[in-house]
């Protein structure tokens, strides 16, 4: 009798061990074993070498039966074999009553722990309560293959019938009901049982026993936000920054126009700064820009967040994992691929999230002193957080999608006082600008100065859109007339 025999080896020593377990079986005289597994990999193997015999699902006590519990499918086979040459209404019932008996076995198990009348239920009972939480929505039973199940299990099916009538006395069944009831079991029901038993295993594995109380806190904390300094800005709404060209993606097109009266400003009264160190947000956040956290605002999906997980302090995208709404999966994104920091992968309620609602963009060439293995440092001060907002004079909502994938449809760009063409040469070289030509166009792009002219660089990394060549001075070619700077990015209002 083995207990996971593979579980302290490695891989070679794995398959050693199976190599092991065939000897024994095809040398005479035969030894017979029995083991257990939770290991799917391991069981492959043997059975790759060679090694037959019964397999079995093996569940704990429970009060659904009082004892362990050992349900093996193709116990169901040997006696459709033994059954099927005597054709007798007692064979055929005994055979239909076997199906019902393993098939309510196995849904007691899958339901165990979700009503206290679990260990009562009959077959009709635990379809009605799958369907239920189905529709419901609850993790994991909301997927499709419990759906599949529940059309398996319906009770206007005739073998389902059969099946429940089974289990009355008078009732006379044939060959030809176990057969329509065979014929169910090998094709649809017993595939589909056993994809929805993996998946509440599967999920009571990694979700079960309240692991998220026996985690470990966070070893790591925010550093100085400056909350007191960020509360002291005020954010009007001036106006609004719409596409042209009907809205096409990351043209830079844009048409601003200005309120005649101001509204009345934002406030940012439960906000924090930080500095992002790492390359895990671009396009839309680069190492040395400034990260504007909300406090006490709910992290959402795609969301991008700063995220405390044991001891560390990540600057990240938050999305949810498709086949377990609580697992987080924490994604960063670099231009540069190599440069792309692995996902983290970890239980929603293990972690510790504050939601980015902005970026402030780094009014230095590069990002010194940070020496850290973390993504999120200190800002620097509050004479950093002073340099960029004191310049600010307010919000121009964006409208459209041109100044994607720095700013999506309905957020803000925080500008500052439109500059002269000589002030924007010294300034605001590889930065994103406003800027307008002499055809009064006006464009979302990255400013880039050369000896002769100035070059509109499109904000869009996939080449789709071609720079635009200026003139620095008046003359029969288009030129640069005004730049508004671009301080920043608010994706959502306060």
């Amino acid at each position: 009798m083995l207990d996971d025999p593979q579980q302290t080896f490695d891989n070679e020593h794995r398959a050693r061990w199976a190599e092991q377990f065939a000897k024994l079986q095809k040398t005479a005289p035969g030894v017979q074993i029995l083991l257990t597994t939770h290991d799917d990999q391991f069981l492959s193997q043997i059975g790759l070498l060679g090694i037959t015999g019964r397999k079995a699902l093996i569940c704990s006590a429970g009060e659904e039966f009082g004892h362990i519990t050992i349900l093996e499918g193709d116990r169901l086979d040997r006696n459709w074999a033994a059954a099927n040459p005597d054709k007798t209404p007692a064979a055929a019932k005994d055979y239909i009553a076997d199906v019902r008996e393993f098939v309510e076995g196995i849904l007691k198990i899958m339901l165990r722990g979700v009503d206290p009348s679990i260990p009562t239920a009959v077959m009709g009972d635990c379809r009605e309560m799958i369907s239920g939480l189905h529709d419901h929505g609850i993790e994991p039973w909301s997927r499709p293959a419990f759906k599949s199940l529940v059309a398996a299990l319906a009770k206007s099916r005739k073998e389902i019938k059969w099946m429940e009538e089974a289990h009355h006395s008078g009732n006379v069944l044939t060959m030809t009901e176990a057969s329509d009831v065979e014929r169910h079991w090998r094709k649809t029901l017993r595939p589909t049982l056993d994809r929805c038993f993996r998946m509440i295993r599967d999920h009571r594995a990694l979700h079960g026993g309240l692991a998220a109380l026996h985690a470990f806190p966070p070893s790591v904390a925010l550093p100085e936000g400056h909350k007191e300094k960020v509360r002291q800005f005020r954010l009007p709404l001036l106006g609004t920054a719409a596409a042209l060209t009907d809205g096409r993606v990351a043209d830079g097109c844009l048409d601003i126009s200005f309120d005649a009266e101001k509204s009345l400003p934002l406030e940012l009264k439960d906000h924090f700064i930080f500095r992002l160190s790492k390359q895990t947000l671009e396009p839309v956040g680069r190492p040395g820009d400034l990260l504007l956290v909300r406090d006490h605002a709910d992290a959402t999906p795609l969301s991008l967040v700063i995220a405390m997980h044991e001891s560390q302090l990540l600057a990240r995208r938050l999305q949810v994992a498709g086949n377990h709404s609580d697992v987080a999966v924490l994604t960063a994104s670099a231009i540069n691929p190599r440069l792309t920091a692995s996902p983290i992968v970890a239980k929603l309620s293990t972690l510790t999230l504050k939601k980015i609602v902005g970026v402030l963009y780094n009014t230095g060439k590069v990002v010194g002193g940070h020496l850290s293995e973390s993504e999120v440092v200190e800002c620097g001060g509050e004479a950093a957080i002073t340099t960029i907002l004191s310049r600010s004079i307010g919000l121009v909502e964006v409208r459209g999608h041109s100044a994607e994938p720095l700013a999506l449809d309905k957020q803000f760009l925080i500008i500052a006082n439109p500059v002269s063409v000589g002030d924007a040469e010294k300034t605001l070289d590889g930065r994103p600008v406003i800027a307008e030509d002499s055809d009064q166009s006006r464009f979302f792009k990255r400013l880039r100065v050369e000896p002769d002219n100035i070059i509109l660089e499109s904000l869009e990394i996939g080449g789709d859109y071609p720079p635009i060549l200026l003139a620095k001075t008046p003359s029969p070619l288009k030129y640069l007339t005004k730049v508004w700077p671009v301080l920043g990015v608010l994706f959502e209002k306060p």
